[in-house]
């Protein structure tokens, strides 16, 4: 059963359309020939690696960082290196491997490999996500009706992504039994405020498969973005024609920043 993920009570209703920005890439096509979403696994999936340096950040500004972390030294993403100044003393993060394992344990780490995740978002004239997403208006938006009825039987979660100054994330956490499925999961939920404007809403479902299934009728309508190639909006057209017929294929509503 995909149950809804909550943290303090924050629960809300989620939207019987969902949206998901994507490129003219394989992927892409896949998700209309197909019929099925591409599921991230955890080590496909940033997010929690970035939240923990964030995390890292504000105990080591708020001196609450416990006991073990004092030579932490990590790497987010292999090439980006920082370097923090906390009473004078300077912590370089420059060791990806060492970092995790201090900062999400090897066992903890090993529990979320059983989750995959799909992330969507909630409307189709989001600026921000024609931008980062979809090749800079160059790619599409994919609208799908009854995602979640569609993924009731699956074994997981389903819920918005909250957005939150990091001191309170770090602060949510501090204390928290690690194997809790709340604090388990909690990084799949949970983003820094300066991603906001992504508006997500993710599914995260335990399962080996690499591809989640639906039926044809949930993809419903496809926005193509305004600066889409000539080449890749007649692929799109073919594509729908031959796989999907009844999706409504139109251009991008006027974005909203």
């Amino acid at each position: 059963m995909l149950e809804a993920f909550h943290y303090t009570s924050k629960i809300k209703t989620l939207p019987y359309k969902l949206y998901r920005y994507m490129k003219c890439d394989d992927y892409m096509y896949d998700v209309i020939e197909n019929s099925r979403c591409h599921l991230s696994s955890v080590d496909e999936f940033d997010d929690t690696d970035e939240l923990g340096l964030h995390l890292i950040q504000a105990h080591l500004e708020l001196g609450t960082l416990q006991d073990g972390f004092s030579d932490v030294s990590a790497k987010l993403n292999g090439n980006i290196c920082v370097t923090m100044d906390v009473n004078g003393k300077a912590f370089d993060f420059d060791d990806q491997n060492k970092y995790l394992h201090e900062w999400d344990n090897r066992q903890i780490h090993d529990r979320r490999q059983k989750y995959k995740v799909l992330c969507f978002t909630v409307r189709p004239d989001n600026e921000y996500m024609w931008h980062n997403y979809a090749d800079c208006h160059r790619g599409v938006c994919l609208e799908f009706s009854g995602m979640i009825n569609a993924c009731a039987n699956q074994n997981g979660f389903q819920g918005y992504v909250y957005y939150e100054d990091v001191k309170n994330l770090s602060k949510d956490l501090l204390g928290k039994d690690a194997c809790d499925p709340e604090i388990l999961l909690y990084p799949f939920f949970h983003k820094t405020n300066e991603y906001a404007k992504e508006e997500e809403v993710r599914l995260v479902i335990r399962t080996v498969r690499k591809y989640l299934p639906f039926s044809p009728t949930v993809l419903s309508s496809i926005y193509y973005g305004k600066q889409i190639t000539l080449e890749n909006k007649i692929r799109l057209e073919n594509c729908i024609q031959k796989n999907n017929p009844n999706i409504h294929l139109m251009s991008e509503i006027k974005a909203n920043p």
